[in-house]
């Protein structure tokens, strides 16, 4: 048979070098590889190549999907990641906004308060009423011993309205919506009245 070329020769050699040692085919040496390498055997030779560059190729295909798939995973639990963080972000915007917004409230309150207390320093009817000495001096025994629980119930109550307390009952609603001098100002004058008045009040109440 015609001999082959030797570029031909040297492939067809190193794919029967590559048979007897992966597969343990024994084949003749090297250097008398030329006198016996016939077109049969290039052509076995080539068939295998072929194969063997397939499944090369396809392994390297399969390689190139696996890892395309697996930065695809990659990218997808990033996004995860970073709608998870974006909607941890939202939750806690809205729970620091309603923390705001319940300080704020307690805030307003107090200031309310303490303006609603402030205030009721500013109005004082000094010396008005009918028994104005309730206010000035602590109270004896001879201020209010004969006098009877209506009269008693004026002068306690008295002095809240010097101070422009709100009442509650109808019967002082409709008492000192009579007299000019009382201004019906605040819901709590406590804050405001002096030690002698609260002692007073104490007192007339022992009477009441």
């Amino acid at each position: 048979p015609p001999y082959i070329d030797l570029k031909s020769r040297l492939i067809a050699g190193f794919f029967l070098e590559f048979i007897h040692n992966a597969l343990n085919i024994p084949i003749l040496a090297p250097n008398m590889l030329s006198h016996f390498v016939t077109n049969h055997t290039m052509k076995k030779a080539l068939i295998f190549s072929s194969i063997c560059m397939s499944v090369l190729v396809s392994c390297k295909n399969d390689n190139s999907k696996v890892e395309e798939l697996e930065k695809k995973v990659e990218q997808q639990n990033a996004e995860m990641q970073n709608m998870k963080e974006s909607m941890l972000e939202k939750e806690l915007e809205e729970k620091n906004k309603e923390i705001d917004e319940l300080k704020s409230e307690q805030a307003q309150k107090k200031s309310e308060k303490q303006s609603d207390s402030g205030n009721s320093s500013n109005y004082y009817a000094q010396g008005f009423g009918k028994y104005p000495l309730a206010s000035n001096r602590l109270l004896t025994y001879n201020d209010v011993a004969n006098l009877p629980k209506s009269e008693l119930t004026i002068m306690r109550n008295e002095i809240f309205a010097r101070h422009g307390y709100i009442f509650k009952t109808q019967e002082m609603i409709q008492y000192f919506s009579r007299q000019n001098w009382y201004r019906p100002l605040y819901s709590d004058v406590y804050g405001s009245l002096s030690e002698i008045e609260k002692t007073n009040i104490n007192y007339i109440k022992s009477f009441e």
